[in-house]
């Protein structure tokens, strides 16, 4: 009884909430209005968009935008050029029901801002879509609607009123600005994402496109359906579209101002008499250099009528273009009082727009537009360079640059930059001249080393219709090493050489190409050369080095210091001739105070010497003599400290951000430990995974050091913090008084005591003597030996430890750098994670990753699960869309013969 009555007493209550409703949809069904607001809502959809190559209108990158139905039959899709983008782009669009189609760029406008996508209707699942219709009737006042992706929401409405049809287009300052038309303005304050969005009127016609806004105000801008339209109805009709030019920049201007430009009165009249409905005409602002229009309009002049057809307003104008493309027009225009007459060819605007594009050492090259030619008022001709990418940037090569020669030959288009590039071999050096069209006055001249046995490249174009761009490998004709040897008369006179490195693939979340620094020669018959971190951070680098008589030679890395600022690398010195005594020897040398010590370096490509022994911070009690935490007198110039016997005693690198590396000046006994661990062909170092620093002694007293015997009553050696994850018997805290029953009082020797996994450690904790068994880590001089390129990312083995959902591991396959546009780039994944999952299977290693994404067609999706480390190691999943047509995968491998790029196939 007591369950029936709960349920007789909860039903009345639910009766009186339901039939209000139900009587409400009975009385008042939905509004004509609000089914057209339902079926405009199905009609909009979220764009996202990926552009995986740079062009002249933006780097690659991922992005949000809005788009809108105007044919549901054929399936298209009417958005702004900027977010179809004039380069390859993968894109897809999302419906109201959340289904997620892939889109085909099929017409990117060559000027205006609006371009168009196809998908497939039969992927809906059903969902019915109404197009959305177009107008081109508008006027001041009209009330209207924006429905996007506003500010990056999935559905925003924005009600505003238009407050004026003939805005001149916005100047954006890049190759985005529209030119030659009308814009639409209204205070909508729309934001990011919105892009794109039908501006729409009270009868839910979409009169614009919502194009751009003002950051600092609420006005946004719309490109009018009139400028739209024609282009639509015959790619609708599967017409081919024109577009025609005269590379030449006209702004609308009223009548009152054309007196003021000395366009007489009864001139005024006769056009008011032809054209009533007429507010101004149109003057030249801008003609682009050996255009049809350079050398016959100058800026101010008044156009009157072509081919005797009065032109008032940009539709006309337009429409005539696009009407005579390669044909001849008579243009009358006025002039200072004066009526002028010429002929003149009007050019093909596509002709003018570059779709198609060199990739060449992931530098991305593509012919110079039309639209870049407006921003910097330079011709259409030549080739500019989008992206420097690796082989370019690593000479300070920028973007934009226009290239004008290649080894001395002129290069004016694709093909001539291909024939070139063919004919260079592998490790050859080549010039390049360019300019910058920003600063087109000045050429400037480089030397590059082909390195593109590294990428694949390829030449590129754009199909209309087809969803990826057609690419062809590009073949080298010359395929031996090209790399020409020096010889030299003269001997080396200084031990410390130039270091260049490249950087083919960007390890260790570092995304510099080229590093240039100095290292010195410490073993001429094993041919090593030290250097330092901030040169070699990874053995994935090609090497030269660079001796003081102007002859190189080639490197290879041998080692980097697991926790010192020290790297090894080795070449052949066997043709090379040295001074006598120049080369300095390193031993296991006792410092004297009464000795005077000289540092050598290099500065501004100049060997010298200086004398060291007032700058130097010698620290001499106890063995701590040069102390690894002293900071050096020169902390930016790498070179070596040497007494009076030509010993060295330290060496001085330069400073890098890295806290396993932060020691400026490393003492010779730690030098000597590192190339002897590397001469006797080890793999590797043991390290300790807790941090030390120096407390005072009498802090040392406060914690419980009275009685303890200690020689040194300066400082002693405390536990700074733990840094393992795992079982440490260390803790914070902890003094440090011997290692291996040896006293220990400075860090190097503690450094000097890790030989093995375990060792003897007295510490004091607590104020009580103890003696535990204390654990150092193994570390790998190549800290990885295997490298993926994946979704647009490269990811690699970190060797520190990492806390999982089943305790610590050791490393971590780390996300080191990812490229805009790509898949794990647009799905969110964040910059230095650790790649735990994939597909719910948990991967350990390179090949892991490789075998559960080798088989991915474009489109697919793919779970992933990170490690983000720099939230407490929290674990996060993200989906990602495949895309190996743009994105491949590569997986480089470090064998006997150094890194090689393992055949996929």
């Amino acid at each position: 009884m007591e369950a029936s009555t709960g349920m007789l007493s909860f039903k009345p209550r639910f009766i009186i909430r339901v039939i209000p409703f139900v009587l409400m949809l009975l009385v008042c069904p939905l509004t004509n209005a609000q089914q057209r607001d339902t079926k405009v809502i199905d009609a909009v959809v979220n764009i996202h968009v990926n552009q995986v190559r740079a062009w002249d209108d933006s780097y690659n990158n991922a992005s949000q935008g809005t788009g809108f139905v105007i044919d549901s039959e054929q399936g298209l899709i009417l958005t702004n050029k900027h977010i179809v983008e004039t380069g390859p782009v993968v894109a897809y669009a999302e419906f109201s029901n959340k289904k997620q189609i892939e889109l085909i760029p099929i017409y990117r406008d060559p000027v205006h801002d609006f371009g168009l996508f196809k998908y497939d209707p039969k992927q809906l699942d059903g969902l019915k879509i109404s197009a959305i219709p177009l107008s081109n009737k508008a006027s001041v006042g009209t009330p209207i609607r924006l429905y996007g992706n506003d500010g990056g929401e999935d559905l925003s409405i924005i009600e505003g009123v238009l407050s004026r049809i003939d805005r001149p287009a916005p100047d954006y300052r890049n190759t985005n600005t529209d030119f030659n038309t009308f814009y639409f303005q209204a205070a909508l304050g729309s934001s990011g994402g919105s892009s794109g969005s039908p501006i729409l009127n009270s009868d839910n016609e979409a009169i614009a496109i919502n194009a751009g806004a003002r950051r600092d105000a609420d006005t946004a801008f719309f490109l009018p359906m009139e400028m739209v339209m024609p282009t639509v109805e015959k790619l609708r009709h599967h017409q081919a579209v024109k577009r025609g030019t005269l590379q030449t920049e006209f702004t609308h201007t009223p009548f009152n101002r054309l007196r003021t430009l000395g366009l007489a009165e009864d001139k005024i009249v006769q056009e008011l008499k032809h054209s009533p409905g007429a507010t101004g005409k149109l003057v030249v602002s801008h003609v682009l250099p050996k255009g049809p229009g350079d050398g016959v309009f100058e800026p101010g002049d008044i156009l009157l009528s072509i081919n005797n057809q009065p032109i008032n307003n940009f539709f006309e104008l337009e429409s005539l273009f696009n009407q005579q493309v390669g044909n001849k027009i008579d243009l009358l225009y006025y002039r200072n009082g004066k009526e002028l007459v010429k002929t003149l060819v009007v050019d093909d605007l596509f002709a003018l727009t570059p779709d198609e594009y060199i990739e060449y050492g992931k530098a991305n090259i593509i012919p110079v537009g039309i639209n870049l030619a407006r921003l910097f008022n330079i011709p259409i001709h030549g080739l500019t360079l989008v992206d420097a990418g690796p082989l370019f940037g690593s000479q300070n090569i920028k973007r934009f640059a226009l290239i004008e020669e290649i080894n001395n030959q002129p290069i004016n288009t694709l093909d001539d930059l291909e024939k070139e590039l063919s004919e260079i071999g592998i490790g050859a050096r080549f010039s390049v001249r360019y300019r910058y069209p920003f600063d087109i006055a000045q050429q400037q001249y480089k030397q590059l080393t082909d390195y593109t046995d590294w990428f694949d490249n390829s030449r590129c174009k754009n199909i209309a219709g087809q969803r990826h761009w057609q690419c062809k490998p590009l073949i080298k004709k010359n395929t031996a090493n090209g790399k020409h040897n020096f010889s030299s008369n003269k001997v080396v006179t200084s031990p410390i050489v130039d270091i260049s490195v490249f950087r083919p693939v960007l390890v260790n979340s570092q995304n510099d190409v080229n590093r240039r620094g100095q290292g010195a020669i410490i073993d001429k018959d094993a041919g090593l050369v030290l250097t330092d971190k901030s040169v070699i951070d990874s053995s994935l680098a090609v090497i030269n080095i660079t001796f003081n008589n102007g002859v190189s030679n080639s490197g290879k890395v041998l080692a980097i210091h697991p926790y010192l600022n020290l790297a090894m690398i080795q070449t052949d010195l066997s043709g090379v001739k040295f001074s006598p005594s120049i080369l300095p020897k390193l031993q296991s040398i006792q410092p004297d105070t009464s000795e005077r010590y000289q540092f050598i370096g290099k500065s501004s490509m100049l060997d010298f010497k200086v004398n060291a022994s007032a700058l130097w911070p010698i620290v001499i009690g106890n063995e701590s003599f040069h102390d690894s935490f002293e900071f050096a007198p020169l902390p930016d110039v790498y070179g070596l400290y040497l007494n009076n016997k030509n010993q060295i005693s330290a060496v001085n690198t330069n400073y890098i951000y890295d806290k396993s590396s932060m020691n400026d000046i490393i003492p010779a006994r730690l030098v000597l430990d590192f190339v002897n661990t590397v001469k006797q062909d080890k793999d590797g170092m043991y390290m300790l995974e807790s941090d030390f620093n120096y407390i005072s002694y009498a802090e040392a007293l406060e914690l419980g050091m009275e009685g303890i015997d200690v020689t040194n009553t300066d400082r002693v050696l405390s536990v700074y913090s733990v840094e393992s994850l795992g079982d440490n018997a260390l803790m914070p805290g902890d003094i440090v008084l011997k290692v291996n029953n040896q006293p220990v009082s400075a860090i190097n020797q503690l450094y000097q005591q890790v030989k093995q996994p375990l060792f003897d450690m007295d510490i004091l904790r607590n104020g009580k003597p103890q003696s535990i068994k204390a654990s150092a880590r193994f570390k790998d001089f190549n800290t990885f030996h295997d490298v993926i390129f994946w979704g647009g990312a490269i990811i690699h083995k970190m060797n520190d430890k990492v806390y999982l959902p089943d305790g610590p591991a050791e490393g971590c396959l780390r996300i080191s750098v990812f490229y805009f546009g790509g898949p794990i780039h647009s799905s969110g994944i964040t910059n230095g994670s650790c790649i735990y999952a994939i597909d719910g299977q948990k991967v350990q290693t390179i090949g892991d990753i490789k075998k559960l994404t080798i088989n991915k067609q474009s489109g697919d999706y793919t779970r992933v699960q990170i490690v983000e480390l720099n939230n407490n190691f929290r674990i996060a999943e993200f989906r990602l869309r495949e895309d190996p047509y743009y994105w491949p995968i590569k997986h480089w491998n470090l064998g006997e013969d150094g890194w090689q790029r393992v055949n996929l196939d």
